[in-house]
This record gives C-alpha cells, sequence and structure tokens, in this order.
C-alpha cells in the first residue's frame, strides 16, 4: 500500500503515544495494523510482544486488526478480549 506522509509517520513513530484521527475511509485501521505489525515485528530493536497491550474501539476494529495482523505476520500469541 502506498502510504501519505503523514501516515508513514504515524506508521514509524516510536517510544510515544500517537492519536489517529481521520475521515471514515481514509485507512486509519490499515495505519494502526501496519504499525502494531511493524512494533510486534521488530525483534532487532528488542521490542517484546508479551510488554504490549493494543486497545481499539470498536469491536468491529479490533476483529479487522486481528485478522490484517494474523495475515501480515507469523505471530500467533495474540489475545483478544471483547
Amino acid at each position: 500500500m502506498k502510504w501519505t506522509d503523514r501516515q508513514r509517520e504515524a506508521i514509524e513513530t516510536r517510544n510515544q503515544n500517537i492519536l489517529v484521527s481521520a475521515a471514515a475511509g481514509s485507512g486509519k485501521t490499515a495505519v494502526l495494523t501496519e504499525r502494531v505489525k511493524n512494533i510486534l515485528c521488530d525483534e532487532e530493536k528488542g521490542i517484546y510482544r508479551t510488554n504490549k497491550i493494543i486497545v481499539t474501539n470498536p469491536r468491529t476494529i479490533t476483529d479487522e486488526m486481528v485478522l490484517d495482523l494474523y495475515k501480515k505476520t507469523t505471530l500467533s500469541d495474540f489475545l483478544t478480549i471483547k
């Protein structure tokens, strides 16, 4: 996927919280999914999956993100609480 400069900034920002706010259909879920995937798969920087929590709202976004993460990674240790 081709990301805008602002989307790429959200995906690549590390060591701080971010807020992604945009219009419907603008790619917010895709950006957050890509960000989470990159963080969870970044073994070089010593980021440990067991130390992360991802909170989303509403539930449909959570389902979509988990499905995308399963497709984009080999990670199978996601816990989804609904």
